[in-house]
Order: structure tokens, then C-alpha cells, then sequence
């Protein structure tokens, strides 16, 4: 749809193809929500991380660093992140409006009032801050017994940003807050005011475009994230703080730790110990998507 309606458009990061309208997009399956194509090559490492970090309402550089070393150059400082959406979400108003709506969902699952946002005009309109949030807001409701989600968004860079890290921690989010409401999750439905593709993702579009009709491939089966929340919540804090392994939550312990033990074997060094952490990583999405990555890495690693 980008390469067929998009305009080319200049912008502040170059040249990109731009819908000339806001674009409404439903997930019908937002679990599904890990990436396994070789040419996109996106770092389920990264993006897992992210997420769970997120969770904790963090706005701390350190932590997502060590897995995306560029991550500081979206910091005015260098230590905290002006637009972190976990710490938005959590922390940044006052109070924790993740905890709010799931209170008035849990109370009232009619309640028709549980929006979550992440701008703050006060600092964000007109900020020459490098992190100021894309994603503006996240509306909760409860239909047919499922928790959906609308999320809005100002500025959408489709590859890296919104069927990237956002498919992957608004999601998360999503399947965190219906685990504590106690309701299966639903459909993710998102708004983009500007949605976009810069030019140096434009070979991936003419991918697509000579190859229409690729074979479909199941993906594997997701696992749940969620037992219980309240250890979840522990989880991630203490992810965040340094914690390797021995975690409360069943997913944590069975996928998490053994993705950040393969991780820091493989920027130690060691790709053959990275690559057995990584076979031991229990839920089959993101084992897939860990150990192909690594075996992408060492590839070009070793072409070098």
C-alpha cells in the first residue's frame, strides 16, 4: 500500500514515502507479535527487552543500551529518555495509569473512559527534545469478553517503529493489562497520522513488490506472557536492575533469562554458548526468531 499510494516527501531524516492520509490498521492476532523475516532482520533481543523495560516505567538509557547501542542518541543527556512511553505510562503524571485503567476495567469492563497517554503538552509541544513520543495515546475497552486496544500515533516510521519495536511492546502492554483485568486479549487497532518508509528501507518495499504472493508459513505458536501480574511487575524491575535468572514469573524464568544469558554470550564473544542459551529458550516464537537472528550475526561476522 506505502509503495503504491506513498508520496515521496522530504523530511528531517531524508527522503521518505509517505501516506498522504491518516491510516487505520487492525491486528487481528497482536500476539503474534515476533518478527521472523531475514531480509527486515529486526533483533528480538532488543525488542523483547524493550518491552519488558517499558512495563517497569523505566526512562533509564543503561539498561536498553546494552542492546541497542544507539538507543543514546534519542537521549538529550545521555542518562534518561524525555518521551520513554513505560515511564509515560507509569510514573511521569503522578501516578500509574496503567493500574488506573485496569482498576476501572476490572470494576466496570463497560467503562468507556480508560485512555492512557503518553503526550504531555506541558513539555512536548514545540520541545526540541530528541525523544519526544510518537504514540499518543492508548484507548482500552472490553468487547465481547476480550480486551481491545486503539492506539494513536503522530509520526509512524512503518519498518523500525510501528510493524517493529511497536508491534512488539504495544502488544505486550495490551497482553499485560487484560492478564490483570482477567480477560483474554483482543484485537489492536492503530492510527497513524503520518505513516512512512524512508529511502533507506525502500529495498524492502521493492521486495515485496517483485515477490507478491510469498509462502505463507505458520509462525509458532505464542506463549503466554502473564501468571500473575504482581510478580510480572517484580519480574521486570528487577530485569532491569541486573537480575539474570531465578525469576518469579514461568516466562520469565523459561524465556527471558535464557534470551539475556545468550545475548551477553554473544557480546562476549562466545556465538557457540549464545546459540545453545538461545536453544533453550522455551517459548517457540521468540527461540525462532533468536537463534535465526544469531546465526544471521555470525554470518555476517564472520564474512568480514
Amino acid at each position: 500500500m506505502i509503495d503504491r499510494f506513498g508520496v515521496q516527501t522530504p523530511t528531517r531524516n531524508g527522503l521518505a514515502l509517505v501516506m498522504p492520509a491518516p491510516t487505520i490498521i487492525t491486528f487481528r492476532k497482536p500476539q503474534e507479535r515476533v518478527l521472523f523475516d531475514h531480509d527486515r532482520n529486526a533483533n528480538p533481543f532488543f525488542h523483547l527487552m524493550e518491552a519488558l523495560w517499558m512495563i517497569a516505567g523505566r526512562n533509564d538509557v543503561d539498561f536498553v543500551k546494552q542492546f541497542n547501542k544507539q538507543m543514546y542518541t534519542y537521549s538529550d543527556d545521555g542518562k534518561v529518555f524525555n518521551g520513554a512511553y513505560g515511564y509515560r505510562w507509569r510514573q511521569h503524571f503522578g501516578y500509574d495509569q496503567v493500574a488506573r485503567a485496569c482498576d476501572m476495567l476490572s470494576n466496570n469492563p463497560q467503562d468507556r473512559r480508560a485512555v492512557l497517554t503518553m503526550w504531555d503538552a506541558h513539555i512536548d509541544l514545540g520541545s526540541q527534545s530528541l525523544d519526544i513520543p510518537c504514540n499518543q495515546q492508548m484507548m482500552m475497552r472490553v468487547d465481547t469478553g476480550e480486551l481491545q486496544m486503539l492506539t494513536t500515533n503522530r509520526s509512524n516510521d512503518a519498518i523500525w517503529g510501528l510493524l517493529g519495536a511497536n508491534a512488539v511492546h504495544l502488544t505486550i502492554l495490551q497482553e499485560y493489562m487484560a492478564a490483570r483485568i482477567g480477560v483474554p486479549m483482543g484485537c489492536w487497532t492503530h492510527v497513524s497520522n503520518n505513516l512512512h518508509v524512508y529511502d533507506h528501507h525502500w529495498p524492502l518495499l521493492q521486495g515485496i513488490k517483485a515477490e507478491p504472493c510469498h509462502e505463507w508459513i505458520e509462525p509458532p505458536a505464542p506463549s503466554p506472557l502473564v501468571d500473575d501480574w504482581r510478580l510480572f511487575d517484580k519480574d521486570c524491575q528487577d530485569l532491569c536492575n541486573g537480575k539474570l535468572g531465578y525469576f518469579n514469573e514461568p516466562f520469565f524464568n523459561n524465556t527471558v533469562a535464557p534470551m539475556i544469558l545468550s545475548w551477553h554470550a554473544w557480546k562476549d564473544g562466545h556465538a557457540n554458548e549464545a546459540q545453545f542459551k538461545a536453544s533453550c529458550i522455551k517459548a517457540a516464537d521468540w527461540r525462532a526468531a533468536s537463534m535465526d537472528w544469531l546465526q544471521r550475526a555470525r554470518e555476517r561476522k564472520n564474512a568480514n
